[in-house]
């Protein structure tokens, strides 16, 4: 989470003085950034640079890493719910269901 906020300060800075429209894609990982707590803080985060749309992505491709993992549909679905009514899901290739992913004791299932 440490370079979420030094990249906020940017975003902070650069909102300011931007007056376009800013959209905030963020790539959750099972294990690294997918659990409820983790998602509330970062919401805590993306409110104050408060972007005009949430886009959510998991890994789409085979990563360069073995233990790198996709996000499935549910998942995806319930970090939209925290993130509120910007966040919209942009990956097109999640799995559907629960059982089709690596399920480890925090994730959001």
């Amino acid at each position: 989470m440490k370079t979420v906020f030094i990249g906020n300060c940017f975003f902070l800075e650069f909102r300011q003085f931007f007056h376009g429209e800013i959209w905030l894609e963020i790539l959750f990982c099972l294990g690294a950034n997918d659990t409820k707590n983790e998602v509330i803080k970062l919401k805590d985060e993306v409110q104050k640079i408060n972007p005009d749309k949430i886009q959510l992505n998991s890994v789409d491709r085979p990563p360069a890493e073995d233990f790198v993992f996709s996000l499935n549909k549910d998942q995806l679905e319930k970090i939209k719910t925290l993130l509120g009514e910007k966040a919209e899901i942009i990956t097109g290739s999640v799995a559907e269901d629960t059982e089709e992913v690596v399920v480890r004791g925090n994730i959001m299932v």
